[in-house]
């Protein structure tokens, strides 16, 4: 069992460099879980009240759509969230707040347990942990480029180090090491992002692929469809303009897997 002041560390330490108090109260979080079910009901009810808000605003039609675009996350997804089907965790909660930029959103998280009794801003950052951590070898992508969808990335035995996961993935998922600068601004050279092979990218997704000669690469999924002779076959788009598109159907692409994490490395400021 991971300990705990580790695991609270891990989830604060890029928000505060005083992160040994707000990893503490990250505890008492956790331990105190009591109202969480009407915390999820009040998460379920704000994302019912945003589709129906978007309904008035841009028509009907789409507004469901609309939504899981402005949340990053599958339309099925926020659908079985407002049934009631799925739980509103932390990680979505956290975007519903950078939506709404509302105070009064963040009042009815479980961030009222914190106890905290900083500046509001510490307040506003820090939320419970309540997915169980799991670990995942960071390997390059040289082996990236050797896995199939059903390979184990440990038994490449090119780990470089492990990286704690808090989404819920595969036991074939693995992190890598991003290189370059074909996807600035929102990739950097040195973030890390967790690939999970058996979760299927959706259109905007973003994606590792490999092609014919295994070179691996990160790039935006976008399908296009079928090309001229009937073949299926889909873009992977750099998000740095000055980067060509590749084509599935030219460069003999695979996907490997599909982000489902990003850990941005926080860089010193340049004077």
């Amino acid at each position: 069992m991971p300990n705990k002041l580790a695991m609270a560390k891990h989830v604060v330490n890029s928000y505060s460099s005083s992160y040994d108090r707000l990893a503490s109260a990250s505890i008492v979080a956790m331990e105190t879980v009591k109202n969480l079910p009407e915390i999820y009901e009040k998460r379920r009810a704000t994302l019912a009240r945003m589709v129906e808000d978007e309904k008035l605003r841009g028509g009907k039609r789409g507004a469901h759509r609309r939504v899981a675009e402005l949340l990053k996350m599958d339309p099925s997804h926020l659908s079985q969230v407002i049934l009631g089907n799925r739980k509103c965790g932390e990680e979505l909660s956290i975007k519903i707040g950078s939506v709404l930029q509302s105070p009064e959103w963040w009042a009815l998280q479980s961030t009222e347990n914190l106890n905290l009794r900083g500046p509001r801003p510490f307040d506003q950052n820090v939320v419970p942990v309540e997915e169980p951590i799991r670990t995942v070898p960071l390997i390059s992508s040289v082996a990236a480029g050797r896995l199939t969808e059903v390979t184990d990335p440990y038994a490449l035995g090119a780990c470089e180090k492990e990286i704690a996961v808090l989404a819920e993935v595969s036991r074939f998922a693995f992190a890598l090491r991003i290189t370059g600068n074909s996807m600035v601004p929102e990739y950097a050279d040195g973030d890390i992002v967790i690939i999970d092979p058996q979760a299927s990218p959706q259109p905007g997704d973003c994606v590792v692929a490999k092609n014919h000669e295994h070179e691996a690469t990160f790039k935006k999924f976008r399908p296009r469809g079928r090309n001229e002779q009937g073949v299926e076959y889909f873009e992977l788009v750099p998000l740095n303009p000055d980067y060509p598109t590749l084509r599935s159907d030219v460069e003999h692409l695979r996907i490997i897997g599909t982000e489902v994490q990003h850990n941005r490395i926080k860089r010193p400021r340049k004077n």
